[in-house]
C-alpha cells in the first residue's frame, strides 16, 4: 500500500480474471499504484483484466489516464480490459470524457 489514506488498491483473481478493486480516490497517487496492479496482472496470468470501481467516490485527469494506459496495455496484448461497477457520478465523468464508448463496462 502507498501513503494515501484516501484511497486502496488491491487485486484478486476470478478464475482466469484478474479483479483489481480500487476505493476511494483514484488519482495520482493511487493511480501509480493502480499501474503497478495492472503490470504485474499482465506479466502473472494470461486473462483479462478488471478494474472495480464500485466504491471509488472520485477520480481525476491522471486517474482516467492510468485507465486508459491500462487499456492500451491489455490491447497491445491481446486482453481484455473492463471497468465494473461505475457509480452514478463516475458514469457521468466518462460520459463526459468521452469514455464510456471507449471501455467495456459490465456491472
Amino acid at each position: 500500500m502507498h501513503d494515501d489514506p484516501n484511497a486502496t488498491v488491491e487485486t484478486a483473481a476470478e478464475g482466469s480474471v484478474t479483479v483489481i478493486r480500487v476505493a476511494g480516490e483514484l488519482d495520482a497517487v493511487s493511480g501509480a499504484e493502480l499501474r503497478s496492479h495492472v503490470s504485474d496482472a499482465l506479466e502473472s496470468s494470461d486473462g483479462d483484466v478488471v478494474v472495480d470501481l464500485g466504491r471509488v467516490e472520485f477520480v481525476d485527469s491522471s486517474g482516467l489516464g492510468v485507465l486508459v494506459g491500462g487499456l492500451k496495455r491489455c490491447q497491445q496484448q491481446d486482453r481484455g480490459f473492463r471497468l465494473r461497477h461505475l457509480n452514478p457520478k463516475l458514469d457521468k465523468i466518462f460520459g463526459i470524457a468521452g469514455l464510456s464508448r471507449v471501455f467495456e463496462l459490465e456491472g
